[in-house]
């Protein structure tokens, strides 16, 4: 049912993401010409960018350093902390091991942290499979934290090993379909991660292994090849409900100004962002949602032509 697909030999991705190039620009620019808000806000893409396209890679991190937006905290005096805190990028996993694929924040700057996986997956072309639900990763999407696989088993899917034995497998944890990078003589392609275990196709042993999320090898395959072996005609991606896990604020109580990050810049703009700081997330959040949207939209043209996409 699945042919083989071989259009994405003539899409240049580079081509598709021209917002993103454009804000790469932009936040490169003499800050000193602008307003104070669009001062920070070229300030607060240019750490995006920076972070997903390169700091990512490294488990090195500056001291005191708030990654999403590009400042040093003060310790606090009191407490002897500096009140930052941090997450795992959507599908880092995929790309680095840890500790490489955190951000770094203070807590009032959840939003714009949480800004940082959108960034990642489109600069990556990358889509979580947290958010297709027939594809199940191990991620509780309302939580943003890895399910208890004792009460919630993980799914059991198919994989073809080179061998040519079809044997049960599950999704990688918090992974996510890929794009590959086209050569000469293979055209770019999207895939994902499976992982499994060296056992016999019915292992009731090895079957419960898998349902608690324990393996020890793993493949990445072409998606076309997965879906042909797994019967999934169609997927959908839930843009709703990635907007609403971006949009979340911290639970974390902030008590007094005590637990506020206080920053070394004594600068103007940074001053601005502290006095503003919600009314400047709330454009950094609708600004990415609109990319991200069209980012999903190119997306959806370039699955193989025998799956159907659905963006809701």
């Amino acid at each position: 049912m699945f042919a083989d697909h071989t259009a994405f030999k003539d899409i240049n991705f580079d081509d598709l993401f021209p917002s993103l190039s454009i804000d790469k620009s932009l936040a490169q620019l003499d800050t000193s010409l602008y307003s104070e808000r669009d001062a920070i806000l070229h300030k607060i893409h240019q750490c995006l960018l920076s972070f997903c396209e390169s700091t990512f890679y490294y488990s090195a991190r500056f001291i005191r350093y708030d990654q999403s937006v590009g400042m040093f905290a003060k310790v606090n005096t009191d407490t002897e902390d500096v009140n930052l805190y941090h997450q795992k990028l959507w599908c880092a996993s995929d790309f680095a091991p840890f500790p490489r694929g955190y951000i770094v924040y203070s807590i009032e700057n959840q939003r714009i942290a949480n800004v940082a996986n959108l960034v990642f997956m489109m600069l990556n072309k990358i889509v979580p499979m947290r958010f297709i639900s027939e594809l199940e990763c191990g991620t509780d999407t309302k939580t943003n934290v890895f399910n208890n696989h004792t009460t919630n088993p993980r799914k059991i899917y198919k994989i073809k090993r080179t061998s040519g034995e079809i044997q049960d497998c599950i999704l990688g944890e918090d992974s996510g379909l890929y794009m590959t990078k086209p050569t000469d003589s293979v055209p770019n392609e999207w895939r994902l991660k499976l992982c499994f275990n060296n056992a016999e196709n019915n292992d009731l042993s090895n079957l419960n292994m898998l349902k608690i999320g324990y393996t020890t090898f793993e493949k990445r395959v072409p998606l076309s090849d997965f879906c042909k072996l797994n019967n999934i005609t169609s997927i959908t991606i839930d843009l709703t409900k990635m907007e609403t896990q971006v949009s979340l604020k911290s639970d974390i109580d902030v008590l007094d100004q005590n637990e506020h990050a206080i920053y070394n810049e004594d600068d103007t703009i940074y001053t601005y962002y502290r006095d503003n700081r919600e009314s400047i997330q709330d454009e950094i959040l609708h600004t990415y949602f609109g990319k991200t949207k069209k980012y999903l939209d190119i997306v959806k043209t370039t699955f193989p032509e025998e799956l159907k996409v659905n963006i809701i």
